[in-house]
């Protein structure tokens, strides 16, 4: 409805919604609340580059990324950084799964990121160098519960998703900047 694709599992297979929407070229936002009654799979294969940070509140979910050993996504706020690449995503059954997720091709990168930071801060030729740093804040969670509620909602505005994206790139990039100078700090015996 109004630009919102709203899916549903089949009735044997789950019960919830998941809800989405593209508000722009290359910019994919997503939520869901939905209980899978047995094991699922979904497999995907991505052939661009794309960051994706997302928060998992709650769920029994798996990522096989490229044939690799399966990884356990725990609940929090994680950063995905495809170079392309294809995988599976399993889902475990009886364990509701909440989420809420910003996908970012990397030509919405180049067009609508990169010049709102300086090369210090936000230097697009190294997002997939990024380090697995530990993104869960309660400023990063406000965010994506913002994002929920207002899919949820039915809200489809470009440029409420866009400034929204902007103001996640701005702390997530913030804080990535911060545990770089702590681990800096560590390596070098405290001395900086």
């Amino acid at each position: 409805h109004n630009g919102i694709c709203t899916l549903q599992p089949q009735n044997r297979q789950g019960y919830g919604n998941i809800y989405q929407v593209q508000p722009t070229d290359g910019l994919f936002l997503s939520t869901g609340s939905w209980i899978p009654y047995a094991s699922m799979e979904r497999k995907y294969e991505i052939n661009q580059k794309l960051v994706k940070i997302y928060y998992l509140e709650s769920g029994g979910v798996t990522l096989i990324q490229n044939g690799r050993k399966a990884q356990p996504i725990t609940e929090g706020i994680h950063l995905y950084l495809n170079k392309p690449s294809q995988g599976r995503v399993l889902y475990q059954p009886n364990i509701p799964i909440s989420y809420a997720s910003v996908l970012l091709f990397e030509d919405y990168i180049e067009k609508n990121l990169q010049d709102r930071f300086t090369p210090d801060d936000f230097d697009y030729a190294e997002v997939y160098d990024w380090k697995a740093f530990d993104y869960n804040t309660p400023e990063i969670g406000t965010l994506f519960l913002q994002i929920r509620d207002k899919l949820i909602a039915g809200e489809t505005s470009r440029l409420y998703y866009e400034s929204k994206v902007g103001e996640l790139t701005r702390v997530s990039v913030r804080r990535l900047i911060e545990q770089e100078a702590v681990f800096v700090f560590h390596v070098h015996g405290g001395v900086l």
